[in-house]
């Protein structure tokens, strides 16, 4: 189970005040929340952290270009039930790190569902790169015009 956990994330902020690009991550075990941070933090994004489903509903206050979920397979309907939930991460692109995942059949059906990527570490820390980053030049774009 997520377990509860002091604030490991900043406090949630628009976007749009930052002025780049905004990543939730939501992780189970503390050693791998940490490793994403430090894989993911380019001094160009927003990162926050939620290590508990409780701390979901004050984190999705603000709206993000992109969430990363590293939990359990026992966990993992319960955190993409919950972030569909909330408006700010309604239609947001949801990327699940599979290394906790097991071929179980209960997960069968549930990415497409909640609208999620299963995906290796490595695919996963790629893709975030080059979508938080196509955030990044397209709201560069917006300010220029």
């Amino acid at each position: 189970m997520i377990s509860p956990s002091p604030a490991h994330g900043k406090e949630p902020l628009p976007a749009a005040a930052l002025g780049r690009p905004n990543l939730l991550i939501v992780s189970d075990a503390p050693h791998r929340l940490t490793q994403l941070r430090a894989a993911l933090d380019n001094g160009e994004v927003a990162i926050t952290s939620a290590a508990s489903l409780e701390e979901l509903p004050h984190l999705c206050e603000c709206a993000y270009d992109l969430v990363v979920v590293d939990v359990s397979a026992a966990q993992l309907v319960e955190v993409l039930k919950a972030l569909r939930t909330y408006a700010s991460c309604a239609e947001v692109s949801i990327l699940v790190d599979a290394g906790q995942l097991t071929a179980e059949t209960e997960l069968a059906g549930v990415f497409p569902r909640y609208r999620a990527m299963p995906c290796s570490r490595t695919e996963l820390i790629t893709l975030a790169r080059r979508r938080l980053t196509a955030g990044a030049d397209r709201r560069a774009l917006r300010k220029m015009l």
